[in-house]
C-alpha cells in the first residue's frame, strides 16, 4: 500500500506557490473532496444511466458538475486555489440550478451545498450562513413548482455529499483551530527569545513608533549611555538630542531617506554622548516597516558600543602616519601634507612654502658610543626641539634614522626658511644631555622654496636632500638653498656612478706612477702608483672625482684589488728588465674601506705572491682619518702587515686630526707632507711648521717625504730642513708605464 499512499499523497500535495501554512492545510482538504467527490458523481451517473432513469439535462448538468470539478483540481494544484474555488461556484451552482429548473424539482437545489461547503474554505464563515439561508428560501419555495418530494438514489448521493461535508467542515474548524493555538505558541516563544536575546545582548535596541511618536529603548540601550532605565523616556529627543553635533546631519540624512523612498536595512556610524559628558561611538542597525501604501510605519534595529574599535582605528590611523618614536608626522603624511599645499600654491600664485630637510652629522658615533636607547632619547630630544622652533601650521616630520623634515607654510620671503635653519643651527650650538652624558652633535640642512615648477612632493624632498647633501660636502654643521646647478652636479654624480660599474667590467682604469726621489742624493726611490680612468667619452678622470662614489658603492674593493695586484706586478717586471730597479719600492694609495674588509690582508698576501714581490718593497698609503675610525678589523689588518713586513706611510699628515699616539700605535714607518704645506713655505711661520714635523718624525725615527715639490727654491729648502725624500712635478708629472723603463734606466 506503499504505492497507493504516495499516489495520494502526489495527487493532494499543494503547490509550492502556496506558502501560509492554513492554506496549504485547505488546498490538500480541497483535493481531499474533489478526489472523493468524483468518484460518487461518476457512481451516480452510472447507476442512473443504466436504469435509464437519466435525462439528458441531466446527464449535461451531471457533465458539467464533472467537468468543474476537474477544473477545480486543476487550479488547486497549481495554487490559484481561490479562483478555483469561485470557478467551482458558479460551474457548479449555475448546471444544478439549470437541472431544477428543467426537472422542475427544488430539492436538487440541496447539490447547491456542495460548492457552498467547498467555497466556505476560503471565505469567512459568514458568507456561508448567508448562502445556506438563500437556499433555504429556494427551498421553502417548493409548492411554487407543484412538485412532489420522491426519495432515489440522487438524493442519497446528495444526503451523503452532505454528510460528508458537514464533516470536513468540522475537520477544517477543528484544524483551523489547532493552526491558531500552534501559532500563538510560536509568537510566545518567538517574544520569550526575544526578550531573552534583548536582555542578555550587549547591543542597546530600540523600536520607533512614527505613528506614536515614541521610542522603545532596550534597557541596554540606556546603560550603553550610563542611565538606569527609568531616566530615560520614550521620546525621540532623547535620543537626537545625545548625538554629536558633527554628526547630527549625517544621522538626520539617513533617516530621512526613510520617508522618501522604501529603504533596505541602514547602518551609520556616530557619536553619542554618555552621561558622564564624553561621546562614544555607536554602531546604529535599523530596518523600516511600511504599511501598504509605502508610508512609514516604524523602524527597529540596534545600537552597538564601538569606542573600542573606533579608539583601534584611530590609533592604526595614527601609527600609519606618525613617526612612532617622536611622534612627529611620518613620511606619508608629510607627503600627503607636500602634495596639499602644492596644489593650493598652483591655484594661489602669491602663496609660498619652503623645505628644510636635515640630517644629524655623524650620529651614528652617538649609537655606537652610547648605545641605541641612549640614541632613540636623543632624537626624541631633538625632535621636540624642533617642534619649538615652527608655528603649530608647520610641519616636522622624521624620515628615519637622524633625517628630519619641517614644511613651512605661508613664508612671505626667504628669510623666514633662513631664519628658521639658523635657529635650528644654534640648538646644536651647545652640548645636548643624555643620560647625564653631554653629546656635542652638529646638523647639515637643505633649503627648497616651492615654486610653481614642483608638481609632486618627491620632487621637493629629491631637492632639499641634494642641498642637504651640498652642505655636509662643504663642511657640515650649515644650511645650504638649493639651486639648479646642485641637480646638474647630482646628475653627474649618478651618471658616473652608472658609468663606474661599467668601466670596472670593461676594464677602463690605467695606473700612473710618480716617482719618489732621494732629496739628498737626487736617486730614484720609488713610484707611487696613480690610478686614472679612461673614459670613452669624457677622457681621462682623476681619483677625486670617482674614488669616493666608488667607496659609497662598495667597487673600492674590486678596483682596490685591481691597482694592488698590478702595482706589485709591475714593479716585479722593471726589476727583472733592470738592475736599477731592483731596489725601488712601490706605494699604493689604500682606502678606509678596504682596510676595514676582514679579508684585505688575504688580498695584499695574494698580490704578493703572485708577483713574487718581497713584501718590505710594498708600501701602502693610509690617510689619518682612516685610522681615526679606529675600527677592529682595521687594527686587525694593520697588525699583519707589520707581522709580515710592509710597510705602511700616513699620507697627507697635518690636514687630519690624528694624535702621536696613533703613529706607535700603528706601527708607521713613513710620514708624507701633504702638498698643501710645501707650497705655502713663503714665510717664517709655514716653514717652521714644515720643520716641526720633520724634527718630530726625526724623533721618531719615522721617514718623512714631502709632496707636490714644484720649484727648485722648495727642494732646496727641504733639502735643508733635512727632508730625505720628495715627489712632485719638479721631478717629474706621473708617467705611463710605457716611460718607466726608461725612467730607471736614466736614473
Amino acid at each position: 500500500m506503499k504505492w497507493f499512499s504516495r499516489f495520494l499523497g502526489f495527487l493532494t500535495t499543494p503547490h509550492q506557490r502556496i506558502i501560509d501554512e492554513e492554506q496549504r492545510a485547505n488546498s490538500k482538504l480541497l483535493a481531499a473532496i474533489i478526489l472523493a467527490t468524483i468518484p460518487g458523481v461518476l457512481i451516480s451517473i452510472t447507476a442512473q444511466i443504466a436504469t435509464n432513469e437519466i435525462s439528458l439535462p441531466s446527464l449535461l448538468a451531471a457533465g458539467a458538475a464533472l467537468t468543474s470539478l476537474l477544473a477545480l483540481y486543476i487550479f488547486n494544484r497549481i495554487g490559484y486555489h481561490i479562483i478555483a474555488g469561485i470557478a467551482f461556484d458558479l460551474s457548479g451552482i449555475g448546471s444544478i440550478l439549470a437541472q431544477a429548473i428543467i426537472n422542475r424539482n427544488p430539492f436538487l437545489f440541496l447539490f447547491l451545498f456542495l460548492p457552498l461547503l467547498v467555497s466556505s474554505l476560503f471565505r469567512p464563515f459568514k458568507y456561508l450562513v448567508a448562502e445556506l439561508i438563500i437556499l433555504l428560501i429556494i427551498i421553502a419555495s417548493q409548492p411554487l413548482f407543484n412538485s412532489s418530494f420522491t426519495i432515489d438514489f440522487a438524493y442519497l448521493i446528495t444526503a451523503s455529499y452532505m454528510l460528508f461535508g458537514g464533516i470536513m467542515i468540522v475537520v477544517h474548524k477543528t484544524h483551523r483551530d489547532r493552526l491558531e493555538t500552534i501559532r500563538r505558541q510560536k509568537l510566545e516563544e518567538s517574544e520569550m527569545r526575544y526578550a531573552l536575546a534583548a536582555s542578555a545582548a550587549s547591543d542597546g535596541l530600540w523600536d520607533w513608533d512614527f505613528t506614536q511618536n515614541s521610542v522603545y529603548y532596550s534597557p541596554r540601550w540606556k546603560e550603553m549611555l550610563g542611565y538606569k532605565p527609568e531616566e530615560i523616556s520614550d521620546s525621540p529627543e532623547e535620543w537626537r538630542g545625545r548625538i554629536h553635533p558633527e554628526d547630527v546631519t549625517l544621522v538626520s540624512h539617513s533617516l530621512g531617506q526613510l520617508f522618501q523612498v522604501q529603504h533596505e536595512p541602514f547602518e551609520i556610524e556616530y557619536r553619542m554622548q554618555h552621561k558622564e559628558g564624553h561621546y562614544i561611538w555607536v554602531l546604529s542597525r535599523g530596518i523600516a516597516v511600511y504599511d501598504q501604501n509605502g508610508g512609514l510605519l516604524r523602524t527597529v534595529g540596534s545600537h552597538s558600543n564601538i569606542t573600542t574599535r573606533k579608539q583601534a582605528e584611530d590609533k592604526l590611523q595614527h601609527d600609519a602616519l606618525h613617526d612612532a618614536l617622536t611622534g612627529l608626522a611620518n613620511r606619508n603624511l608629510l607627503t600627503e601634507r607636500l602634495q596639499r599645499i602644492i596644489q593650493y600654491s598652483n591655484k594661489e600664485r602669491r602663496y609660498s612654502f619652503a623645505v628644510l630637510y636635515l640630517d644629524l652629522d655623524n650620529f651614528k658615533n652617538v649609537n655606537d658610543s652610547l648605545g641605541h636607547e641612549a640614541g632613540d632619547e636623543l632624537l626624541l630630544l631633538i625632535a621636540n626641539k624642533l617642534k619649538g622652533v615652527v608655528f603649530d601650521l608647520d610641519t616636522v616630520a622624521r624620515l628615519g634614522g637622524d633625517e628630519f623634515v619641517i614644511l613651512l607654510e605661508g613664508i612671505d620671503s626667504i628669510q623666514r626658511p633662513t631664519g628658521i635653519a639658523e635657529r635650528i643651527l644654534s640648538i646644536f650650538s651647545e652640548p645636548l644631555k643624555v643620560r647625564g652624558t653631554s653629546v656635542r652633535l652638529t646638523a647639515s640642512m637643505g633649503v627648497v622654496v616651492g615654486t610653481p615648477e614642483y608638481t609632486n612632493p618627491e620632487e621637493l624632498l629629491r631637492d632639499a636632500d641634494i642641498a642637504m647633501y651640498q652642505a655636509k660636502g662643504l663642511g657640515k654643521a650649515r644650511f645650504e638653498i638649493f639651486n639648479p646647478i646642485m641637480r646638474e652636479q647630482i646628475l653627474r654624480r649618478l651618471e658616473l656612478e652608472r658609468e663606474l660599474y661599467l668601466a670596472v667590467q670593461n676594464h677602463e682604469f690605467v695606473l700612473v706612477y710618480q716617482p719618489i726621489i732621494s732629496l739628498n742624493t737626487g736617486k730614484l726611490k720609488g713610484f707611487e702608483a696613480l690610478i686614472r680612468w679612461e673614459h670613452p667619452k669624457h677622457g681621462q678622470i682623476l681619483p677625486s672625482e670617482f674614488i669616493f662614489i666608488a667607496e659609497e658603492t662598495g667597487l673600492i674593493h674590486s678596483i682596490g684589488e685591481w691597482v694592488l695586484t698590478t702595482a706589485c706586478q709591475k714593479l716585479t717586471e722593471w726589476s727583472n728588465q733592470t738592475r736599477q730597479g731592483r731596489r725601488l719600492s712601490i706605494s699604493v694609495n689604500v682606502s678606509g674601506k678596504q682596510l676595514a674588509n676582514p679579508d684585505f690582508y688575504k688580498i695584499v698576501e695574494k698580490a704578493l705572491k703572485a708577483s713574487s714581490l718581497n713584501p718590505s718593497r710594498l708600501k701602502l698609503e693610509i690617510t689619518e682619518s682612516t685610522i681615526l675610525e679606529n675600527k677592529k678589523e682595521t687594527i686587525i689588518n694593520i697588525e699583519k702587515f707589520n707581522e709580515i713586513g710592509v710597510d705602511l706611510h700616513l699620507d697627507d699628515f697635518g690636514t687630519g686630526q690624528s694624535s702621536i699616539g696613533y703613529l706607535h700605535r700603528f706601527s708607521i714607518s713613513t710620514l708624507k707632507i701633504d702638498r698643501l704645506f710645501v707650497n705655502q713655505m713663503e714665510n717664517e711661520q709655514n716653514i717652521n711648521l714644515v720643520r716641526g714635523i720633520i724634527d718630530m718624525a726625526h724623533a721618531m725615527k719615522l721617514n718623512v717625504i714631502a709632496e707636490g715639490i714644484e720649484t727648485q727654491e722648495q727642494e732646496k729648502l727641504l733639502k735643508a730642513l733635512k727632508c730625505p725624500l720628495g715627489q712632485g712635478y719638479k721631478f717629474a708629472h706621473p708617467l705611463p708605464e710605457t716611460e718607466i723603463r726608461q725612467f730607471i734606466t736614466r736614473e
